[in-house]
């Protein structure tokens, strides 16, 4: 005999706060941002009493977790062109996963402890025309993110981004996706 069940997915509320900021000194941009993220084990309890859960229930709290990016980028004033500028941009990603949890890693989670190498051409002109290209290395493994961005604004309400990613892995889970590069156009109006 079959008996009827009910499937249904609960998901534990989560905890945020941090901090951020940015300054400046000279040519050099300062950047970073701390982050702590706390699971609310009493609301995903309510949850489950609330509902029409059996009581052979099974479900997993993540544990707590922060993560930071720290970053500085280093601008080169009118290099080529007058009101053109270069910005050599490094950043650091951390999160204290990145240790944790292999099981869930394997379900996907990469990146988690990772540098970002790039430079952003701007134009400075009324568009805010912009180029970045770099790559975002992960370093337990090597596994690369390769990216490529162009925007610009456009009659002050329109702003078109263009993005092209390429992937560079020889580890699981990432290198599954090597052989599937990514294009993205992005259309925005602002009201």
């Amino acid at each position: 005999r079959l008996y009827g069940f009910e499937l249904q997915n609960v998901y534990a509320s989560e905890i945020a706060y941090g901090l951020t900021f940015q300054g400046e000194r000279d040519a050099l941009l300062f950047k970073g941002e701390f982050v702590r993220h706390e699971q609310d084990p009493l609301i995903l309890s309510r949850i489950i009493k609330e509902s029409n859960i059996p009581k052979m229930v099974t479900y997993t709290v993540d544990d707590d977790y922060y993560a930071s990016t720290l970053g500085v980028e280093y601008t080169l004033n009118s290099l080529v062109f007058d009101n053109q500028d270069l910005g050599l941009i490094l950043e650091w990603i951390y999160d204290s996963d990145s240790e944790l949890k292999k099981a869930e890693r394997i379900a996907f989670k990469p990146f988690l402890n990772t540098i970002f190498l790039g430079g952003r051409y701007t134009f400075n002109n009324e568009g805010d025309r912009s180029l970045l290209g770099g790559a975002l290395i992960d370093t337990k493994n090597s596994d690369t993110l390769w990216q490529l961005e162009y925007e610009e604004r456009f009659f002050d309400a329109l702003k078109l981004k263009l993005a092209y990613n390429a992937i560079s892995a020889s580890n699981f889970p990432l290198d599954q996706f090597k052989e599937n590069n990514r294009f993205k156009l992005e259309l925005k109006y602002y009201l």
